[in-house]
């Protein structure tokens, strides 16, 4: 069993524990769903408008209420889940439901998006190609945005939204002109523009998978193939119901998403769109690969048979004409023929040689 094998059945074994734990419980009961880690939860607060940006790193949770009247845009930006009375704290600040804070620390939540009146509850899955072991990961990040601050919760360390935080500290783009709503839509586009750089990793996969599928047909490069195709299926569930995401936040009416923001999330959505085509086209290639595996061992067994059916075919007569010749009766025709053993022999190689002209002939070799 591979590594990556070991690794997914280690993955699938945790998260069935941790859903065990949240069976029974009363709805809004915080249980973070996750790994847990050494890395602990650490938090990070951007304040910004046109003219600055305030970006530190959160010692006190308190700290943060201060930002909540200010006019200006914060961001806070929390790395790591496993701190539920840190996320409950964070949550009583900016007065979110529970419900909505078991979601947030439940990582396995399919993308939606809710409409809570004086906040949106986003969520969508980031995903991370790992060059060194050839993984790919998938993260759920949730978004809460009011009318001028913006949350997000990681599971993980590490994410794709460095561009968007140096925009932010160097006032590049209109990023600090704009209000929360092109916040959350920065972060999303910079989540979508990371599921082409995945793609294309998985599709360079999928050429050459399909360069030694063509050349040989081995079971290792079956196990492989069926691997990338589970990898597609998680993608396309990560994927494919952001779309319903971004159309929902284009179409909503609340005064949260201005009308100024709606033309980058309609380009946001045709990114969306142009990713699910990407996985579909790769899935389409797989499965035709797969159909390529089983008909080149199906030709490679076809083959082997046919040699066998010839030389079986060859031996029949020779083997009936030995028989024959082989009987122990004390009166047979030709017993004491003094050129019975070669002429028996020249027999053999004149019905062979038939043979192989007849199959010439007929185009069977």
């Amino acid at each position: 069993m591979s590594k990556h094998h070991r690794n997914a059945i280690a993955m699938t074994k945790v998260r069935v524990q941790k859903r065990r734990k949240t069976v029974g419980a009363a709805p809004g009961t915080l249980i973070y769903t996750g790994q847990q880690s050494e890395a602990g939860t650490r938090v990070r607060l951007f304040d910004f408008n046109e003219g600055h940006c305030d970006d530190l790193p959160v010692q006190r949770v308190h700290d943060i209420e201060q930002y909540k009247a200010r006019p200006s845009i914060t961001w806070i930006d929390v790395d790591g889940l496993q701190d539920t009375k840190l996320i409950e704290q964070i949550g009583h600040i900016f007065g979110l439901h529970a419900l909505v804070l078991e979601d947030v620390l439940n990582v396995e939540q399919r993308p939606k998006v809710e409409d809570n009146g004086d906040y949106f509850y986003v969520v969508a899955r980031m995903l991370t190609y790992q060059e060194a072991t050839h993984e790919l990961t998938f993260e759920q990040v949730s978004f809460v945005l009011g009318g001028n601050y913006l949350i997000t919760f990681q599971d993980k360390p590490g994410d794709v939204f460095e561009p968007v935080r140096i925009r932010l500290r160097h006032a590049h783009g209109r990023i600090r002109k704009m209000g929360a709503d092109y916040l959350m839509y920065a972060l999303l586009d910079a989540i979508v523009d990371n599921y082409f750089v995945v793609l294309d990793r998985l599709a360079e996969r999928a050429g050459e998978l399909d360069d030694l599928v063509t050349a040989r047909a081995q079971e290792r490069l079956l196990a492989d193939i069926h691997r990338l195709k589970r990898e597609m299926i998680f993608v396309r569930k990560a994927v494919w119901p952001l779309r319903e995401v971004i159309l929902a936040l284009q179409r909503s009416e609340s005064p949260l998403m201005r009308e100024e923001t709606a033309i980058y999330l309609r380009d946001l959505l045709d990114h969306v769109i142009q990713a699910i085509e990407g996985i579909d086209t790769t899935r389409e290639v797989l499965r035709e690969m797969h159909d390529v595996y089983l008909s080149n061992v199906s030709n490679r067994t076809n083959a082997v048979m046919k040699v066998l059916a010839l030389f079986s075919s060859i031996f029949m007569p020779l083997t009936f004409v030995t028989g024959i010749f082989g009987m122990n009766f004390k009166y047979f025709p030709e017993l004491e023929w003094k050129h019975g053993f070669a002429g028996v022999m020249v027999t053999l190689a004149v019905i062979a040689a038939a043979m192989l002209m007849f199959f010439r002939k007929r185009r069977w070799i």
